[in-house]
């Protein structure tokens, strides 16, 4: 299984959530193999031995880092004979083996698109939903964000899930 967190290297609350779920994946799934894209080593994912792998990606800036994963990741994930890819930060790539699923948070790019750099609008525009009607299922992190992905991209509603993200373990509800 490879992991796709390319984008989580920069703070934030996609960040806090790709690393809350492979903490939780890697505790409770201790047989398979996993294969992580990361823009930077996660020391913390580190101790699991051999059967988890992180690729440093070259690059991090945010169109470089599409054009490098477009690239290598259907020769490395052959190579690797990957059965499935998660995509937590909807980075992406054609060509791909196996089963894709992607997680999306939210459609600001599109929503919002003058806050945004243009080569995000267009990967956000012609790119992302190509790789997302592929996909065999994308996860929303809420009703708002899969109501978006079926307007914008006219995305089935089977194929889409709403799993909600998880709070970090160290956060406490504040007192009154």
């Amino acid at each position: 299984i490879a992991i796709d967190a390319l984008g989580t290297g920069d703070s934030g609350g996609p960040r806090s959530a790709a690393l809350n779920l492979l903490r939780a994946l890697l505790a409770a799934d201790p047989e398979r193999r996993y294969l992580l894209f990361v823009d930077q080593p996660e020391p913390e994912l580190a101790g699991h031995g051999d059967r988890v792998r992180q690729i440093v990606a070259p690059v991090r800036h945010r169109l470089l880092s599409r054009v490098w994963a477009q690239a290598c990741w259907p020769v490395i994930l052959r190579r690797e004979g990957v059965a499935l890819v998660h995509h937590l930060k909807t980075v992406g790539a054609f060509g791909l083996p196996g089963r894709q699923v992607y997680t999306i948070y939210d459609l600001t790019t599109l929503r919002y698109p003058q806050i945004y750099p243009q080569s995000d609008v267009w990967f956000w525009r012609y790119l992302q939903p190509r790789m997302l009607r592929r996909a065999d299922a994308v996860v929303a992190i809420s009703q708002q964000t899969a109501n978006d992905l079926v307007s914008f991209f006219g995305l089935p509603s089977g194929l889409l899930h709403v799993i909600y993200c998880t709070y970090a373990p160290g956060l406490v509800p504040a007192s009154p």
